[in-house]
């Protein structure tokens, strides 16, 4: 199929047919990239397609006793106890091996909300006061502190040894840890 090259403002495009779209499944945002002198597109929103109604299929909410306890460390109901994805959470790290970063310090979630509603665990990068500019960290203002947020430090963390939600990174933080991650794991 051959389209047309179109003047757009200052810009060149082109204008895929409708059907196009709605075939290859693109809807606000695509990935774009050149692949030896070719122009590739891909839809950018179909990573986590269908993982919330995969959670919600699967049986993963806690039992009546796990309920009581949850509450009882937080006196907030177990519904409204969701941490999102990039707020910044104290969260209790002990019990270490090695070099890993220990004790109760702050740390960012990094998981998908999906898996944090449905799951009881989540995947958390501990804040770093001391800067070090590793290429694996991304550097934070959080509660007028700077630090960073230490990607090569993963962990994943039952949702008990989170004991307090103390901020949200900015948008443009949030952006700057997402990018951070996905270089970290692009093949």
């Amino acid at each position: 199929m051959k389209v047309s090259v179109v003047q757009i403002g200052n810009s060149r495009s082109i204008r895929p047919p409708k059907a196009v779209l709605e075939q290859c499944g693109f809807d606000k945002t695509v990935e774009m990239t050149v692949e030896r002198g070719r122009v590739v597109l891909a839809a950018s929103d179909r990573v986590r397609a269908g993982w919330a109604a995969a959670f919600a299929a699967a049986d993963t909410s806690p039992d009546a006793e796990d309920r009581e306890w949850i509450q009882a460390g937080r006196g907030e109901a177990w519904d409204d106890w969701v941490p999102k994805r990039f707020e910044v959470w104290v969260v209790r790290l002990d019990r270490t091996v090695g070099s890993e970063i220990g004790k109760a310090r702050p740390a960012v979630i990094v998981s998908p909300d999906d898996a944090n509603e449905a799951l009881r665990t989540v995947v958390v990068a501990p804040l770093r006061s001391t800067l070090r500019n590793r290429p694996t960290r991304v550097q934070v203002r959080v509660r007028r502190k700077t630090g960073e947020v230490a990607l090569d430090q993963l962990r994943t963390v039952d949702k008990s040894r989170l004991t307090r939600r103390t901020a949200t990174l900015t948008s443009a933080e949030a952006k700057d840890v997402s990018d951070r991650l996905v270089e970290m794991f692009k093949l």
